[in-house]
């Protein structure tokens, strides 16, 4: 296992002690822990890919493991949100299901023996999604209940799920290109 693939694991274990913190932990400064888990996080997801790179040491676990994780870590979130009442059933759909379906192109694709790159698309998606659950949890530290605050954090959210479903549409064009002579 090379280094490049710890430092992705370790947002996998990042991620296993956020969840309980986001659950658990009462609205208000203590969401500061599970924040600081989200940006070293985030963190872990530049590290990696430019220390396998750097390193010549890219690997398919790390292609897959770094998706898979993000999925984990964004989806899980949205859920959580949910629960809070602070993002709309629609939104954490569209994040959840367009995570499915890509990954299942990507499992489809592999198992065809054929390459299903990353995009741009998909960079910015997790960017602004990553924003997103930064937003939310913000939010939810300062409670503010002026209107402003939770119009703001709504923009954050909204403007990441347009994203989502833009880097779908996006990824089921490039799958057909891809798929669709196979």
């Amino acid at each position: 296992m090379t280094t490049a693939n710890h430092v992705t694991l370790s947002r996998l274990y990042l991620s296993l002690a956020y969840f309980p913190m986001l659950m658990f932990l009462p609205a208000g400064p203590w969401l500061a822990l599970p924040l600081a888990l989200l940006i070293a996080a985030g963190i872990t997801d530049i590290v990696d890919g430019q220390l396998a790179r750097k390193t010549n040491s890219v690997s398919d676990f790390g292609r897959v493991a770094d998706a898979f994780i993000d999925r984990i870590l964004v989806g899980g979130s949205y859920v959580i949100f949910l629960s809070w009442g602070l993002v709309d059933t629609w939104v954490v759909l569209v994040v959840v299901v367009r995570e499915f379906l890509v990954g299942g192109m990507r499992n489809l694709a592999d198992s065809r023996g054929l390459f299903f790159q990353s995009t741009v698309f998909g960079k910015t998606k997790f960017a602004s999604q990553f924003a997103a659950c930064a937003a939310v949890i913000v939010y939810r530290m300062a409670f503010a209940p002026e209107a402003w605050a939770h119009a703001a954090m709504d923009v954050v959210v909204y403007v990441s799920a347009a994203n989502t479903l833009a880097s779908a549409v996006v990824y089921f064009a490039s799958y057909k290109r891809l798929v669709g002579a196979h």
